[in-house]
């Protein structure tokens, strides 16, 4: 159906929404489904690379079309807000709501198009091997990210204190235990080289990203 997009989804039921109006939707709900799809993406990498399962690593790029899709649809949105005060008024999103949905939004989207890059060298690769050590700790790494990527989000949409704090806390222990992840791989002679420097700078460029939003909602608290 044209304009229908999944705007929420969970193990007993989906949503649907006609969004060929772009203020059919309030922005919130469209930054949560593309939470939902980027943070779903980053587990789906992480578990592929682990598991070496190649047949999910190329499931990605099509998920990544929704997320890229429902990214220009708030946009396009958010515009229409911003050009039209009235209806901004409405929603209760303020202009300065607008841009933080906007920065955010990217950087929802960068962490989905990072796993995209990865799981395509993963393809690419097709035959690589992990250490037990390897894969134990690429488990603790993936869990933490995953673990703070849902306390800032939190942070981002309660804009409460404490949680942004718990949000901090969790980025800055998950910072250590990929420190130990990294002397792990850099300890395995065996492991694919260029795949170990790719996989390091993916795991670097979210956290990145993590920081970007813990930053941006400090000052939006």
């Amino acid at each position: 159906m044209i304009g229908v997009e999944i705007i929420e989804e969970d193990n007993r039921r989906v949503v649907l929404q006609c969004l060929l109006k772009p203020t059919a939707f309030p922005p919130e709900k469209i930054l949560r489904r593309e939470y939902v799809l980027s943070a779903g993406m980053f587990k789906d990498v992480f578990k592929a690379f682990l598991e070496k399962d190649l047949k999910l690593a190329k499931t990605l790029p099509e998920k990544d079309e929704e997320i890229d899709r429902l990214y220009f649809l708030l946009v396009r949105l958010l515009r229409s807000l911003i050009l039209n005060p009235r209806l901004s008024e409405k929603l209760n999103i303020s202009l300065i709501d607008c841009l933080d949905y906007r920065l955010i939004a990217s950087l929802m989207e960068n962490i989905a198009d990072r796993s995209v890059e990865l799981a395509s060298l993963l393809v690419k690769t097709n035959s690589y091997k992990l250490s037990n050590e390897i894969v134990e700790y690429g488990r603790k790494v993936g869990e933490n990210i995953q673990e703070a990527y849902d306390e800032i989000v939190k942070a981002i949409f309660s804009r409460d204190e404490k949680i942004l704090a718990n949000a901090i806390q969790k980025r800055e222990e998950t910072e250590l235990i990929i420190k130990k992840f990294e002397e792990v791989l850099n300890r395995e002679k065996e492991f694919n080289s260029r795949l170990s420097y790719e996989f390091l700078s993916f795991i670097r460029r979210v956290m990145g990203h993590l920081k970007d939003m813990v930053d941006l909602v400090a000052t939006i608290r």
